[in-house]
């Protein structure tokens, strides 16, 4: 288990609140402890922030031992924040914004863990782009010691993509369907954004992904579409009231289940409500999960990817639209991890 604790005010995207009023609220120093689950170890670290500290330290403690602490991952300034936050479903990530008067950007970068070092692999990004109205998505990946971050040297354009409303396949999204569509193209496949509100929303947005041929592949609504760099995997990225949500995908595993399977029975629950009984495919290092949920009839698939020690499912519906998502970190025996629904909702224990 890792117990973060921290107070860390939550910001949509494009708008920064300062954190000055949290510490002029706060004069005495105050700490508050949250459990999540590691997804690398099953050690007890203990993650503490002093908010009445505008660029208090971060400390991580194992078994009450201090094992490190990280005064360069706390920054309240006005157009640019930063802080630890939980992760759905297991782990933790360092939150970046920054409210710049042309760029704002949305960074989520998940920390992991080496024997006693703490580290960032990966960030994902998200950039608006105010003047023109344009939204830019990508991820770069550079290992570096939490101890050796900049902060603001993690705001940058590196492996980053343009939505655009330039592609010609664009033309055959349905319109009254897709408002302000804007898309990209990613290894095979077809992303197309679209939103009312255009390039700055960022609660309302629907993603469609799309086979070369134009068939939809799935879509969803709510959360962001993070290209990687192979052409076929991917994040969803979203927040909630009091963490951030990193669902990890492989496109070719919700339309291609080519291979052997190996295949198990288990039972379990939605927030010690919802009884499920499902088995479990892995084929070619993609999940598909024929279940059936006790006093409800669900006509949805859930399929998904494993990534090291999280599980990944996507449920949709007979138009291939979702309606919700599990993080889990265990399969066997039961599930166990949270969903989180589609649009966004707050996250619900699975066990």
């Amino acid at each position: 288990m890792i117990m973060i604790g921290h107070i860390f005010m939550k910001k949509t995207i494009f708008s920064i609140v300062s954190a000055c009023c949290i510490s002029q609220a706060n004069a005495a120093a105050i700490s508050k402890t949250i459990r999540v689950d590691s997804p690398h170890d099953s050690r007890t670290t203990d993650v503490t922030i002093k908010v009445g500290d505008r660029h208090g330290p971060i400390e991580f403690y194992e078994n009450e031992k201090l094992i490190g602490t990280y005064r360069n991952l706390t920054v309240n300034e006005t157009s640019l924040s930063s802080g630890v936050l939980p992760l759905a479903g297991k782990g933790l990530a360092l939150v970046i914004d920054s409210n710049g008067s042309r760029n704002k950007f949305h960074i989520v970068a998940p920390i992991n863990r080496s024997g006693k070092k703490f580290y960032v692999n990966c960030a994902y990004k998200i950039a608006y782009d105010a003047v023109d109205d344009l939204l830019s998505v990508g991820t770069s990946c550079n290992k570096t010691e939490l101890s050796k971050i900049d902060v603001s040297t993690m705001i940058n354009q590196d492996g980053m993509t343009l939505y655009s409303d330039k592609p010609k396949w664009l033309k055959t999204v349905p319109h009254p369907a897709c408002p302000n569509a804007v898309g990209l193209n990613y290894g095979a496949y077809r992303i197309a954004r679209c939103s009312a509100g255009g390039a700055s929303d960022s609660k309302d947005q629907i993603i469609k992904i799309f086979n070369k041929n134009g068939s939809l592949i799935f879509s969803v609504s709510g959360y962001e579409f993070i290209p990687k760099t192979n052409g076929s995997h991917f994040s969803l990225l979203t927040d909630l009231k009091d963490q951030s949500v990193i669902f990890d995908g492989n496109i070719q595993c919700f339309y291609k289940n080519n291979g052997t399977a190996a295949s198990s029975r288990w039972t379990g629950k939605i927030s010690n409500r919802l009884t499920i009984n499902y088995t479990i495919s892995k084929i070619n290092g993609c999940l598909k999960v024929d279940r059936s949920y006790i006093r409800k009839k669900v006509n949805a698939s859930l399929n998904g990817y494993s990534n090291g020690n999280l599980f990944y499912l996507l449920e949709t519906d007979e138009r291939n639209a979702s309606t919700g998502l599990f993080i889990l970190n265990q399969l066997s025996d039961n599930f166990h991890g949270v969903w989180v629904g589609v649009p966004p909702k707050d996250a619900l224990t699975v066990n």
